[in-house]
């Protein structure tokens, strides 16, 4: 289970899922309606990402049920925001923190926005633990609404 903190943004206590009548799938339904979720996991001892097929999909990568090839995952990541990207990861797992991430990703000519929410987990048969996330494109950067008064 990932720690808990009270900053978190949305947080709904179990007194208020029960009153609300609303479960912890229904709050995941609610959060990813409007994106394409993806949820990935990086095991701290062997350097292996394992990925659901949304996140390949998300990635542009044919899907394999072992771990990502991560030599094509970086490839598909923009130049410029690669090192950040890795820095992350390294922090990440070096200082057992969570962290969420934007990046770009190839899309055919052009690049799409990703974004990467993970959280790190202490397992008790892994002292070296594992980072656990999603994955989701940020399609609606270019959504707006405008009023007029003419």
């Amino acid at each position: 289970m990932l720690p808990h903190h009270e900053s978190h943004r949305f947080a709904l206590s179990a007194e208020d899922q029960q009153r609300l009548g609303i479960s912890d799938r229904d709050i995941v339904t609610l959060v990813s309606a409007y994106r394409r979720f993806a949820i990935w996991r990086f095991d701290l001892a062997t350097g292996h990402v394992f990925a659901s097929a949304a996140a390949f999909d998300i990635l542009g990568l044919d899907y394999t049920t072992g771990p990502m090839n991560m030599v094509a995952v970086t490839a598909r990541i923009h130049p410029e925001d690669l090192p950040v990207l890795m820095e992350t990861y390294e922090r990440a797992s070096k200082d057992c923190v969570g962290y969420h991430n934007l990046y770009r990703v190839r899309d055919g000519e052009s690049y799409k926005f990703v974004r990467s929410v993970a959280g790190f987990r202490r397992l008790p048969d892994c002292p070296a633990g594992e980072i656990v996330g999603v994955i989701y494109e940020l399609n609606d950067l270019h959504q707006f609404v405008a009023f007029a008064d003419d």
